[in-house]
Protein backbone atom coordinates (compact mmCIF):
# COMPACT_ATOMS: atom_id res chain seq x y z
CA UNK A 1 0.00 0.00 0.00
CA UNK A 2 1.37 3.47 -1.11
CA UNK A 3 1.40 6.06 1.56
CA UNK A 4 1.57 10.00 1.27
CA UNK A 5 5.13 11.61 1.81
CA UNK A 6 5.11 15.07 2.22
CA UNK A 7 8.80 16.78 0.86
CA UNK A 8 9.50 20.04 0.90
CA UNK A 9 10.56 21.50 -2.82
CA UNK A 10 11.69 24.25 -3.91
CA UNK A 11 12.39 25.32 -7.56
CA UNK A 12 14.57 28.02 -8.38
CA UNK A 13 13.91 29.92 -11.54
CA UNK A 14 16.38 30.31 -14.06
CA UNK A 15 20.15 30.49 -13.31
CA UNK A 16 20.99 31.76 -16.34
CA UNK A 17 25.35 31.16 -16.73
CA UNK A 18 26.25 29.91 -19.86
CA UNK A 19 25.84 32.09 -23.48
CA UNK A 20 24.76 28.88 -25.02
CA UNK A 21 21.57 28.09 -22.93
CA UNK A 22 20.18 28.71 -19.58
CA UNK A 23 20.28 27.09 -16.59
CA UNK A 24 17.75 26.06 -13.85
CA UNK A 25 17.96 24.73 -10.46
CA UNK A 26 15.58 22.21 -8.64
CA UNK A 27 16.55 21.85 -4.75
CA UNK A 28 14.59 19.03 -3.05
CA UNK A 29 14.52 18.62 1.12
CA UNK A 30 17.99 18.08 2.95
CA UNK A 31 17.02 15.69 4.61
CA UNK A 32 16.22 13.05 1.45
CA UNK A 33 18.35 11.87 -0.79
CA UNK A 34 17.48 12.33 -4.69
CA UNK A 35 18.13 9.02 -6.48
CA UNK A 36 16.44 9.44 -10.28
CA UNK A 37 15.23 12.21 -11.77
CA UNK A 38 13.06 11.98 -15.16
CA UNK A 39 10.14 14.37 -17.13
CA UNK A 40 7.46 13.01 -18.44
CA UNK A 41 5.36 14.28 -21.52
CA UNK A 42 2.84 16.50 -18.97
CA UNK A 43 6.67 18.35 -18.31
CA UNK A 44 5.88 17.01 -14.49
CA UNK A 45 8.99 16.25 -12.57
CA UNK A 46 9.59 12.82 -11.18
CA UNK A 47 12.12 12.18 -8.21
CA UNK A 48 13.36 9.16 -6.94
CA UNK A 49 14.16 9.45 -2.89
CA UNK A 50 15.29 7.36 -0.34
CA UNK A 51 11.53 7.06 1.01
CA UNK A 52 9.73 7.58 -2.12
CA UNK A 53 8.55 9.16 -5.10
CA UNK A 54 7.89 12.61 -5.81
CA UNK A 55 6.05 14.08 -8.99
CA UNK A 56 5.53 17.83 -9.17
CA UNK A 57 4.50 20.36 -12.38
CA UNK A 58 6.43 23.82 -10.18
CA UNK A 59 4.33 25.68 -12.42
CA UNK A 60 1.33 24.57 -10.68
CA UNK A 61 1.92 23.13 -6.98
CA UNK A 62 -1.57 21.77 -7.01
CA UNK A 63 -0.54 18.83 -9.28
CA UNK A 64 2.17 17.52 -6.41
CA UNK A 65 2.33 13.94 -5.97
CA UNK A 66 4.35 12.23 -3.31
CA UNK A 67 4.08 8.10 -2.31
CA UNK A 68 6.31 5.74 -0.61
CA UNK A 69 7.14 2.10 -0.47
CA UNK A 70 9.12 2.82 2.16
CA UNK A 71 12.44 1.86 -0.03
CA UNK A 72 14.63 3.80 -2.44
CA UNK A 73 13.44 4.38 -5.80
CA UNK A 74 16.71 4.18 -7.59
CA UNK A 75 15.46 4.41 -11.20
CA UNK A 76 12.81 6.16 -13.60
CA UNK A 77 11.84 6.21 -17.17
CA UNK A 78 9.40 7.40 -19.19
CA UNK A 79 7.39 4.81 -21.82
CA UNK A 80 5.99 6.65 -25.13
CA UNK A 81 2.59 6.41 -23.88
CA UNK A 82 3.77 8.32 -20.25
CA UNK A 83 3.42 5.49 -18.20
CA UNK A 84 6.14 6.40 -15.64
CA UNK A 85 8.32 3.38 -14.43
CA UNK A 86 9.81 3.16 -11.22
CA UNK A 87 12.65 1.01 -9.66
CA UNK A 88 13.72 0.29 -6.26
CA UNK A 89 16.33 -1.12 -4.55
CA UNK A 90 14.74 -4.07 -2.93
CA UNK A 91 10.95 -3.98 -4.09
CA UNK A 92 11.02 -4.59 -7.59
CA UNK A 93 9.35 -1.90 -10.40
CA UNK A 94 6.19 0.13 -10.19
CA UNK A 95 4.65 1.40 -12.95
CA UNK A 96 2.61 4.75 -12.97
CA UNK A 97 -0.45 5.71 -16.20
CA UNK A 98 -1.56 9.00 -14.42
CA UNK A 99 -4.38 6.58 -12.25
CA UNK A 100 -3.37 3.38 -11.01
CA UNK A 101 -0.20 2.52 -9.52
CA UNK A 102 1.40 -1.43 -10.11
CA UNK A 103 4.04 -3.40 -8.71
CA UNK A 104 5.99 -5.82 -10.58
CA UNK A 105 8.69 -8.45 -8.15
CA UNK A 106 10.00 -11.70 -8.84
CA UNK A 107 6.91 -12.79 -8.10
CA UNK A 108 6.02 -11.47 -11.54
CA UNK A 109 8.68 -12.45 -13.92
CA UNK A 110 11.36 -10.14 -12.62
CA UNK A 111 14.74 -11.78 -12.47
CA UNK A 112 15.78 -9.42 -9.37
CA UNK A 113 13.75 -6.96 -7.26
CA UNK A 114 17.10 -4.69 -7.16
CA UNK A 115 16.71 -2.18 -9.83
CA UNK A 116 19.77 -0.19 -10.76
CA UNK A 117 18.24 1.14 -14.36
CA UNK A 118 15.55 1.28 -16.71
CA UNK A 119 15.26 1.92 -20.66
CA UNK A 120 12.88 2.31 -23.02
CA UNK A 121 13.73 1.06 -26.84
CA UNK A 122 12.49 1.95 -29.53
CA UNK A 123 9.36 -0.29 -29.77
CA UNK A 124 8.58 0.56 -26.26
CA UNK A 125 9.86 -1.92 -24.66
CA UNK A 126 10.97 -1.61 -21.21
CA UNK A 127 14.54 -3.01 -20.02
CA UNK A 128 15.57 -3.20 -16.18
CA UNK A 129 19.35 -4.05 -15.20
CA UNK A 130 19.14 -5.28 -11.62
CA UNK A 131 21.34 -7.08 -9.49
CA UNK A 132 20.69 -10.44 -10.99
CA UNK A 133 20.96 -9.76 -14.69
CA UNK A 134 18.19 -8.00 -17.57
CA UNK A 135 14.33 -8.52 -17.16
CA UNK A 136 12.55 -6.77 -19.99
CA UNK A 137 8.53 -6.57 -20.32
CA UNK A 138 6.69 -5.42 -23.56
CA UNK A 139 3.36 -4.71 -21.74
CA UNK A 140 2.06 -8.32 -21.90
CA UNK A 141 5.22 -10.71 -20.80
CA UNK A 142 8.49 -10.88 -19.13
CA UNK A 143 11.86 -12.27 -20.29
CA UNK A 144 14.84 -12.43 -18.39
CA UNK A 145 18.19 -12.54 -19.80
CA UNK A 146 21.34 -13.88 -17.29
CA UNK A 147 24.84 -13.67 -19.40
CA UNK A 148 26.03 -16.15 -17.36
CA UNK A 149 24.16 -18.78 -19.43
CA UNK A 150 26.94 -18.52 -22.11
CA UNK A 151 29.76 -16.94 -20.35
CA UNK A 152 30.82 -17.57 -16.37
CA UNK A 153 33.96 -15.10 -16.82
CA UNK A 154 33.31 -13.06 -14.02
CA UNK A 155 31.79 -12.71 -10.67
CA UNK A 156 28.24 -11.77 -11.06
CA UNK A 157 25.45 -10.68 -12.81
CA UNK A 158 24.28 -7.02 -10.78
CA UNK A 159 24.16 -4.58 -13.80
CA UNK A 160 25.49 -0.96 -13.63
CA UNK A 161 24.60 0.01 -17.29
CA UNK A 162 22.33 -1.26 -20.23
CA UNK A 163 21.21 0.22 -23.65
CA UNK A 164 19.92 -0.55 -26.54
CA UNK A 165 21.63 0.10 -29.58
CA UNK A 166 20.44 1.19 -33.08
CA UNK A 167 20.33 -2.43 -34.17
CA UNK A 168 18.45 -3.85 -31.04
CA UNK A 169 21.31 -5.10 -29.24
CA UNK A 170 21.05 -5.16 -25.59
CA UNK A 171 24.29 -4.03 -23.89
CA UNK A 172 24.86 -4.61 -20.12
CA UNK A 173 27.91 -3.70 -18.03
CA UNK A 174 28.35 -5.83 -14.59
CA UNK A 175 29.93 -4.43 -11.47
CA UNK A 176 33.23 -6.06 -12.05
CA UNK A 177 36.18 -5.21 -13.95
CA UNK A 178 35.59 -5.44 -17.91
CA UNK A 179 32.80 -6.73 -17.50
CA UNK A 180 30.51 -5.85 -21.10
CA UNK A 181 28.18 -8.52 -22.54
CA UNK A 182 26.11 -8.17 -25.52
CA UNK A 183 23.02 -10.04 -26.71
CA UNK A 184 21.85 -9.93 -30.51
CA UNK A 185 18.56 -11.70 -29.26
CA UNK A 186 20.30 -15.34 -29.93
CA UNK A 187 23.75 -15.27 -27.99
CA UNK A 188 25.61 -13.26 -25.80
CA UNK A 189 29.08 -12.00 -26.23
CA UNK A 190 31.88 -10.38 -24.14
CA UNK A 191 33.45 -7.74 -24.90
CA UNK A 192 37.11 -7.38 -22.98
CA UNK A 193 39.87 -5.38 -23.56
CA UNK A 194 43.31 -6.05 -21.52
CA UNK A 195 44.15 -2.87 -19.47
CA UNK A 196 41.44 -0.68 -20.73
CA UNK A 197 39.17 0.06 -16.93
CA UNK A 198 41.23 0.61 -13.83
CA UNK A 199 37.97 -0.01 -11.26
CA UNK A 200 34.91 -1.69 -13.64
CA UNK A 201 32.24 -0.23 -16.30
CA UNK A 202 29.99 2.31 -14.82
CA UNK A 203 27.64 3.59 -17.67
CA UNK A 204 26.95 2.80 -21.28
CA UNK A 205 25.16 4.71 -24.25
CA UNK A 206 24.66 4.17 -27.66
CA UNK A 207 24.74 7.25 -29.81
CA UNK A 208 23.15 7.74 -33.25
CA UNK A 209 25.91 6.57 -35.45
CA UNK A 210 26.12 3.27 -32.96
CA UNK A 211 28.72 3.58 -31.27
CA UNK A 212 28.80 2.48 -27.96
CA UNK A 213 30.28 4.62 -24.87
CA UNK A 214 31.47 3.31 -21.79
CA UNK A 215 32.31 5.26 -18.87
CA UNK A 216 34.73 3.96 -16.16
CA UNK A 217 35.43 4.49 -12.44
CA UNK A 218 39.08 5.94 -12.78
CA UNK A 219 39.79 5.84 -16.59
CA UNK A 220 37.14 8.00 -18.36
CA UNK A 221 35.77 6.92 -21.49
CA UNK A 222 36.06 4.29 -24.17
CA UNK A 223 34.03 4.26 -27.24
CA UNK A 224 33.50 1.18 -29.52
CA UNK A 225 32.44 1.61 -33.21
CA UNK A 226 31.31 -2.46 -33.60
CA UNK A 227 34.47 -2.98 -34.87
CA UNK A 228 37.84 -0.85 -33.02
CA UNK A 229 38.08 -0.55 -29.16
CA UNK A 230 39.19 3.49 -28.75
CA UNK A 231 40.22 4.35 -25.07
CA UNK A 232 40.44 5.51 -22.82
CA UNK A 233 39.64 8.87 -23.92
CA UNK A 234 40.80 10.98 -20.83
CA UNK A 235 44.02 9.90 -23.09
CA UNK A 236 42.50 10.23 -26.72
CA UNK A 237 41.35 13.78 -26.93
CA UNK A 238 42.81 17.17 -27.05
CA UNK A 239 45.41 18.69 -24.36
CA UNK A 240 45.95 17.81 -21.30
CA UNK A 241 45.44 20.65 -18.42
CA UNK A 242 48.85 21.02 -16.32
CA UNK A 243 48.39 20.21 -12.53
CA UNK A 244 44.75 19.24 -12.85
CA UNK A 245 44.65 15.48 -13.79
CA UNK A 246 40.40 15.32 -13.47
CA UNK A 247 40.59 17.36 -16.27
CA UNK A 248 42.13 15.66 -18.85
CA UNK A 249 41.13 15.92 -22.40
CA UNK A 250 37.66 17.02 -22.31
CA UNK A 251 36.56 14.98 -19.83
CA UNK A 252 35.79 17.05 -16.67
CA UNK A 253 36.49 14.01 -14.22
CA UNK A 254 37.93 10.51 -14.62
CA UNK A 255 35.32 9.07 -12.56
CA UNK A 256 32.12 8.87 -14.96
CA UNK A 257 28.88 8.04 -13.15
CA UNK A 258 26.50 8.40 -16.15
CA UNK A 259 26.27 8.95 -20.19
CA UNK A 260 23.23 9.80 -21.80
CA UNK A 261 22.89 10.99 -25.61
CA UNK A 262 20.70 14.19 -26.60
CA UNK A 263 18.38 14.47 -29.95
CA UNK A 264 21.29 16.28 -31.77
CA UNK A 265 23.50 12.82 -30.84
CA UNK A 266 25.73 15.48 -28.64
CA UNK A 267 27.38 12.97 -25.87
CA UNK A 268 26.83 13.95 -22.22
CA UNK A 269 28.79 12.54 -19.50
CA UNK A 270 28.54 12.90 -15.61
CA UNK A 271 31.51 13.11 -13.68
CA UNK A 272 32.49 13.34 -9.80
CA UNK A 273 33.93 16.70 -10.49
CA UNK A 274 31.59 17.97 -13.30
CA UNK A 275 29.58 17.39 -16.71
CA UNK A 276 31.39 17.54 -20.58
CA UNK A 277 29.37 16.85 -23.52
CA UNK A 278 31.17 15.82 -26.64
CA UNK A 279 29.57 16.82 -30.46
CA UNK A 280 32.31 14.94 -32.18
CA UNK A 281 34.74 17.36 -32.67
CA UNK A 282 34.61 19.88 -28.91
CA UNK A 283 34.60 18.52 -25.35
CA UNK A 284 32.80 21.15 -23.25
CA UNK A 285 33.16 21.38 -19.33
CA UNK A 286 30.43 22.46 -17.06
CA UNK A 287 30.49 23.14 -13.42
CA UNK A 288 28.98 25.06 -10.59
CA UNK A 289 30.98 27.92 -11.89
CA UNK A 290 28.71 27.79 -15.03
CA UNK A 291 25.51 27.21 -13.32
CA UNK A 292 25.48 23.63 -12.33
CA UNK A 293 24.11 23.29 -8.79
CA UNK A 294 26.78 20.33 -7.66
CA UNK A 295 30.02 19.27 -9.18
CA UNK A 296 29.08 15.64 -8.08
CA UNK A 297 26.57 14.04 -10.76
CA UNK A 298 25.27 11.09 -10.19
CA UNK A 299 22.49 10.68 -13.21
CA UNK A 300 22.08 12.42 -16.45
CA UNK A 301 18.08 12.45 -17.83
CA UNK A 302 17.50 14.10 -21.41
CA UNK A 303 13.48 14.93 -21.66
CA UNK A 304 11.26 15.15 -24.75
CA UNK A 305 12.19 18.63 -25.25
CA UNK A 306 15.97 18.05 -25.31
CA UNK A 307 16.59 19.78 -22.13
CA UNK A 308 19.07 17.98 -19.97
CA UNK A 309 18.51 17.04 -15.93
CA UNK A 310 21.73 16.45 -14.02
CA UNK A 311 21.10 14.81 -10.87
CA UNK A 312 23.61 16.03 -8.41
CA UNK A 313 24.98 15.60 -4.66
CA UNK A 314 23.47 19.03 -4.11
CA UNK A 315 20.26 18.90 -6.10
CA UNK A 316 18.82 18.88 -9.74
CA UNK A 317 19.77 20.89 -12.52
CA UNK A 318 18.35 21.47 -15.86
CA UNK A 319 19.93 23.05 -19.07
CA UNK A 320 18.22 24.18 -22.34
CA UNK A 321 20.33 24.78 -24.99
CA UNK A 322 20.11 28.42 -27.07
CA UNK A 323 18.76 26.13 -30.05
CA UNK A 324 16.15 24.67 -28.07
CA UNK A 325 14.34 27.34 -27.23
CA UNK A 326 10.94 27.60 -28.85
CA UNK A 327 10.79 30.01 -31.53
CA UNK A 328 7.66 32.55 -31.41
CA UNK A 329 4.98 31.96 -34.23
CA UNK A 330 5.83 34.97 -36.01
CA UNK A 331 9.19 34.93 -35.72
CA UNK A 332 9.76 31.92 -37.07
CA UNK A 333 7.48 32.78 -40.04
CA UNK A 334 9.47 36.18 -41.08
CA UNK A 335 12.78 34.09 -40.15
CA UNK A 336 13.99 36.72 -38.32
CA UNK A 337 17.11 36.81 -36.42
CA UNK A 338 17.98 35.95 -32.80
CA UNK A 339 16.54 38.61 -31.06
CA UNK A 340 18.88 39.20 -28.40
CA UNK A 341 22.44 39.25 -27.52
CA UNK A 342 24.41 40.78 -24.77
CA UNK A 343 27.75 41.98 -26.70
CA UNK A 344 29.93 42.15 -23.06
CA UNK A 345 30.42 44.23 -20.56
CA UNK A 346 33.27 47.41 -20.27
CA UNK A 347 36.09 46.78 -18.47
CA UNK A 348 35.39 43.44 -17.70
CA UNK A 349 37.09 42.97 -14.63
CA UNK A 350 35.74 45.90 -13.67
CA UNK A 351 35.79 48.08 -10.18
CA UNK A 352 32.81 49.64 -9.32
CA UNK A 353 31.12 50.10 -12.49
CA UNK A 354 30.32 48.84 -15.77
CA UNK A 355 28.56 48.90 -18.98
CA UNK A 356 26.42 46.21 -20.44
CA UNK A 357 26.25 46.47 -24.19
CA UNK A 358 23.66 44.36 -25.58
CA UNK A 359 21.77 44.30 -29.58
CA UNK A 360 17.70 43.72 -29.66
CA UNK A 361 16.64 41.70 -33.22
CA UNK A 362 13.48 43.72 -33.05
CA UNK A 363 10.91 45.66 -30.52
CA UNK A 364 10.46 43.92 -27.87
CA UNK A 365 9.73 43.92 -23.94
CA UNK A 366 13.05 43.07 -22.26
CA UNK A 367 14.04 42.31 -18.97
CA UNK A 368 17.86 42.50 -17.92
CA UNK A 369 19.18 41.65 -14.38
CA UNK A 370 22.22 40.47 -12.37
CA UNK A 371 22.26 37.47 -10.52
CA UNK A 372 25.28 35.98 -8.29
CA UNK A 373 26.53 32.47 -8.91
CA UNK A 374 24.31 30.70 -6.28
CA UNK A 375 21.02 31.78 -8.93
CA UNK A 376 20.01 34.65 -6.44
CA UNK A 377 18.93 37.76 -8.48
CA UNK A 378 21.29 40.89 -6.92
CA UNK A 379 19.93 43.65 -8.74
CA UNK A 380 17.30 44.45 -11.39
CA UNK A 381 18.41 46.75 -14.17
CA UNK A 382 15.99 46.51 -16.99
CA UNK A 383 11.98 45.24 -16.06
CA UNK A 384 9.81 44.70 -18.65
CA UNK A 385 10.61 47.91 -20.91
CA UNK A 386 9.84 48.23 -24.33
CA UNK A 387 13.32 48.33 -26.47
CA UNK A 388 13.36 49.57 -29.99
CA UNK A 389 15.57 47.45 -32.49
CA UNK A 390 19.37 48.15 -32.17
CA UNK A 391 22.16 48.52 -29.79
CA UNK A 392 21.70 49.54 -26.17
CA UNK A 393 23.70 49.85 -22.77
CA UNK A 394 23.14 49.93 -19.33
CA UNK A 395 25.31 50.48 -16.20
CA UNK A 396 26.03 48.33 -13.57
CA UNK A 397 27.21 50.20 -10.30
CA UNK A 398 27.99 47.15 -8.74
CA UNK A 399 25.25 47.23 -6.14
CA UNK A 400 22.04 45.34 -5.28
CA UNK A 401 18.20 46.27 -4.79
CA UNK A 402 18.65 47.74 -1.51
CA UNK A 403 21.93 50.06 -2.86
CA UNK A 404 24.14 48.18 -1.01
CA UNK A 405 27.66 47.30 -2.47
CA UNK A 406 28.33 43.78 -3.68
CA UNK A 407 31.57 41.81 -3.06
CA UNK A 408 34.03 40.61 -5.27
CA UNK A 409 33.48 37.54 -7.37
CA UNK A 410 31.78 36.67 -10.53
CA UNK A 411 28.43 38.06 -11.38
CA UNK A 412 25.93 36.88 -14.07
CA UNK A 413 24.17 39.01 -16.16
CA UNK A 414 20.79 37.70 -18.17
CA UNK A 415 18.65 39.28 -20.45
CA UNK A 416 14.96 38.04 -21.64
CA UNK A 417 12.99 38.84 -24.70
CA UNK A 418 10.29 36.35 -25.31
CA UNK A 419 11.30 33.26 -25.41
CA UNK A 420 14.93 34.61 -26.30
CA UNK A 421 17.72 34.45 -23.29
CA UNK A 422 21.46 35.83 -23.92
CA UNK A 423 23.78 35.57 -20.69
CA UNK A 424 27.20 37.30 -19.63
CA UNK A 425 29.52 36.45 -17.17
CA UNK A 426 31.14 39.76 -15.32
CA UNK A 427 33.97 40.00 -12.85
CA UNK A 428 34.13 42.28 -10.02
CA UNK A 429 37.27 43.12 -8.61
CA UNK A 430 37.59 45.17 -5.10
Amino acid sequence: MLAVLFILVAFVPVLPVSAEGVWETLFAGEDHQVNSVAVDANNVIWLGMDHGVLGFNPKDASKTMSYSDGVAFTAIAIDRDNVKWFGTDSKGVFSYDGKTWKKYTTENGLVHNDIHQIIIDKDNVKWFGTGGGISSFNGAAWKTYIPENQDRAYDGNSVTGITVDADGVVWCTLIYNNGIFSFDGVNWKRHHREGLYSNGVTSIAADANNKKWFGTAESGVAVFDNITWMGPIAMQFGDSQPGDPLHWHGLAGANVRSIVVDQNNIVWFGTKTGVSSFDGKTWEIYTTEDGLVGNDVKQIFVDKNNVKWFLTDRGVSSFNDRADYPMNVDEEENNLPYPINIRGNFPNPFNPTTTIEFSVGRESLATLAVYNLAGQKVRTLINGERLTAGVHSVVWDGKDEAGKAVSSGTYLCRIMAGNFVSVNKMTLLR
